[in-house]
C-alpha cells in the first residue's frame, strides 16, 4: 500500500531572501499533475543517486510506491505553522477513513545556510526561542511549545533516521543526522507535527504495547521531563498545533473553535500510523539544486520502502 506524504518548505526569512526549500518543494509540485496526484517511482535511494536528469525522470517510472498528498510553501511564521496543522487534520481523517490505514508521513523541509550537508533531524526541542521576529513579527524567548514539558524535553521521530541517513550517504549523499534542529520556526514546527503524529499513532502504540511487541513509533517517547515550568511559558502551548502565549499574545492564531476541530478530527484518526521528520538542507551553494532534488526522491523512496506494507485481504 502507497505511503502518504504531506511535504512542506519554507519561504524567505530573515538573512534568507532565496529559501531552497521553497524551489525544492515547487520543483516536487511540477512533477505531479495536480495535488493529490500520485507519484511513481520505481527507484531506490542509489538509483536517484546517480545520473545527469535522473532525478527528472525517476518520477514517470511505473511501480506506485507513494502519494504526494500535498507540497505546501510555508510562510516563516508560527501562525502559519499552527494553521497549516489544523488544515492537514482534515487531509489525515481522510487518509485514516481509507482501507487498511495507509501510513502517512508529514515531512518537513527547511534551510540552515550554516550547514554544509544534508541533515536527518533526529528530535525537537520543546523551546521557542527565536533569534530574530518570524515573518509575522512574533519573537518568544525560552516559551515552552508544548504544555506541561519543560524547555529541555524533546520529542523524537518515530522513523529510523540513522538507518535512514546510512542508506542515504551509501546513495552518495553528504547525509548525517542532527540532534538539534535550533530554536526557530524549523524547531517549532517539528515539535508541533512530532505531537501531532504521535497522538494520530497512539492507538496503534497501545497495542503493540498490550500484544507485548515493540512499536517503531517512539514519536511518543518525551525525553528528559522537567516539570519545572519557565515563567515565561506558564500559558505554554496546548497540544498538536494548539495556541500558545508569550506575555497574552497568541503564537498561532488558533481559535478554541478551530482547536475543538482539530481534536475532533485527531481522535478520529487515532491508530493511524503517522510520522513526522524534519530534514535541514544547506544553500544550494553548498550542495547543488539538482543533487538536492535527488536526494529529496531519494528520501522520500527510502522511507516509503520502509513503510510500505501489503493491503489487508
Amino acid at each position: 500500500m502507497p505511503v502518504q506524504f504531506i511535504v512542506t518548505g519554507f519561504g524567505e526569512f530573515h538573512g534568507v531572501s532565496r529559501n531552497p526549500t521553497q524551489a525544492l518543494v515547487d520543483w516536487l509540485l511540477e512533477k505531479q499533475p495536480a495535488r493529490c496526484s500520485r507519484i511513481t517511482t520505481q527507484a531506490t535511494a542509489t538509483d536517484a543517486a546517480f545520473g545527469t536528469g535522473e532525478a527528472a525522470s525517476i518520477v514517470n517510472r511505473a511501480e506506485k510506491a507513494y502519494d504526494i498528498l500535498s507540497c505546501t510553501v510555508l510562510e516563516v511564521s508560527a501562525t502559519a505553522v499552527c494553521k497549516f496543522l489544523e488544515e492537514q487534520a482534515a487531509r489525515l481523517q481522510a487518509a485514516c477513513s481509507a482501507a487498511g490505514r495507509q501510513p502517512v508521513v508529514l515531512l518537513h523541509l527547511g534551510v540552515d545556510n550554516q550547514r554544509t550537508g544534508l541533515n536527518l533531524e533526529l528530535q525537537a526541542f520543546n523551546n521557542a526561542t527565536f533569534r530574530c521576529p518570524d515573518q509575522a513579527g512574533w519573537q518568544p524567548n525560552a516559551l515552552a511549545i508544548e504544555q506541561g514539558l519543560g524547555l529541555t524535553s524533546v520529542r523524537s521521530s518515530a522513523l529510523p533516521v540513522q538507518q535512514l541517513a546510512q542508506e542515504l550517504r551509501g546513495a552518495g549523499f553528504d547525509c548525517h543526522v542532527s540532534q538539534d534542529a535550533g530554536r526557530f520556526v524549523c524547531n517549532y514546527i517539528y515539535h508541533k507535527s512530532l505531537q501531532l503524529s504521535c497522538r494520530l499513532s497512539r492507538t496503534q502504540q497501545q497495542a503493540a504495547a498490550g500484544s507485548g511487541s515493540s512499536s517503531s513509533s517512539s514519536s511518543c517517547a518525551v525525553e528528559a521531563p522537567d516539570r519545572q515550568e519557565d515563567a515565561t511559558s506558564a500559558a505554554a502551548a496546548a497540544a498538536a498545533a494548539g495556541a500558545s502565549s508569550d506575555a497574552g499574545s497568541s503564537d498561532g492564531g488558533s481559535t478554541p473553535a478551530a482547536q475543538q476541530q482539530l481534536q475532533q478530527l485527531v481522535d478520529a484518526c487515532e491508530g493511524t500510523p503517522c510520522y513526522s521528520l524534519f530534514v535541514h538542507v544547506p544553500s544550494f551553494d553548498a550542495v547543488t539544486e539538482e543533487k538536492q532534488q535527488q536526494f529529496l526522491l531519494a528520501l522520500l523512496d527510502s522511507i516509503s520502502r520502509r513503510l510500505a506494507r501489503p493491503v489487508a485481504a
